[in-house]
């Protein structure tokens, strides 16, 4: 697909330059627990989306979304072992997953575990086959390189029709709070970043220390990071281990594009995660 930065051999992993990206990748997640590559898209493919995409959203209302929840994502409060499924018992699909808001008690910084969230949702089947978008998504080299950069084996596209890859749009005053996502790893594609607020805030590899404790404050985890976020960077996370958010959006609109790829061939939601998510079956 020609939509790549050049800087980003993603076709040619094997050459000189596509394994040194790949060390670039894995150097990164080994220390920071994500993988940032800026300007991943070229500028002119990047503006090519938001513009399609603007135009979808006008014909198209999506799914807007205000739910509650908890920061493991399930539907009880007890906290879940690392390989605890979605409610449903399927994974919930790899995105920078649903909004959380922690009241912090001013004894003790008691986490409260009724959390919610709010965002609107353009499903795959709304974007069409024919968007650069789902040219992105379906171009074999995508899933490979995502294989590779995350240190796992072969990845197969999602054979959901509504969840294989999707946009997320926050407005002001929308989020997706602290939560630990229940998908291994997610692919999450910067297209419009807020103008104030909407940041990407990522504790590594901090799942055990929440799972331990009674309370603790956020900001202070080890290794808390915000890296600057700009249109066109795509951004490669193990959600599951690190507690993660999206701050509230202050000031104007945020835009982000999932990608979901699986371990097996054929992987799609349940009916009760699609409806949670989605507002639909597909």
């Amino acid at each position: 697909a020609g939509l790549v930065n050049a800087r980003y051999p993603i076709a040619s992993l094997r050459g000189r330059i596509g394994r040194a990206l790949l060390d670039e990748c894995h150097q990164q997640l080994d220390s920071k627990g994500f993988v940032a590559l800026k300007s991943f898209l070229k500028p002119e493919a990047t503006m090519n989306m938001i513009e399609e995409i603007s135009s979808i959203a006008e014909k198209c209302p999506g799914f807007y979304s205000t739910e509650a929840h908890n920061i493991y994502l399930v539907e009880d409060s007890s906290r879940p072992t690392d390989a605890s499924p979605g409610a449903d018992g399927s994974s919930c699909p790899p995105t920078e997953a649903r909004s959380t808001t922690m009241r912090v008690s001013p004894r003790d910084l008691e986490v409260c575990f009724e959390v919610k969230s709010s965002k609107r949702v353009l499903a795959a089947d709304e974007l069409g086959p024919g968007s650069s978008l789902s040219e992105l998504y379906a171009w074999p080299p995508m899933a490979e390189f995502v294989g590779a950069a995350l240190k796992l084996d072969k990845l197969h596209l999602s054979a959901d029709p509504i969840a294989s890859h999707y946009v997320n749009i926050f407005e002001e005053n929308d989020q997706l709070g602290w939560h630990f996502d229940n998908s291994a790893f997610s692919v999450s594609l910067i297209l419009a970043p807020a103008e104030s607020g909407g940041y990407f805030e990522f504790a590594p590899h901090s799942r055990s220390i929440v799972d331990a404790a009674d309370n603790f404050e956020p900001a202070l985890l080890p290794g808390l990071a915000r890296p600057r976020l700009d249109a066109g960077d795509l951004y490669l996370f193990q959600g599951r281990d690190s507690l993660h958010r999206v701050s509230p959006v202050l000031r104007g609109r945020r835009v982000n594009a999932i990608l979901t790829f699986n371990p097996e061939p054929g992987e799609r939601l349940g009916e009760y995660t699609q409806m949670k998510f989605f507002g639909r079956k597909s």
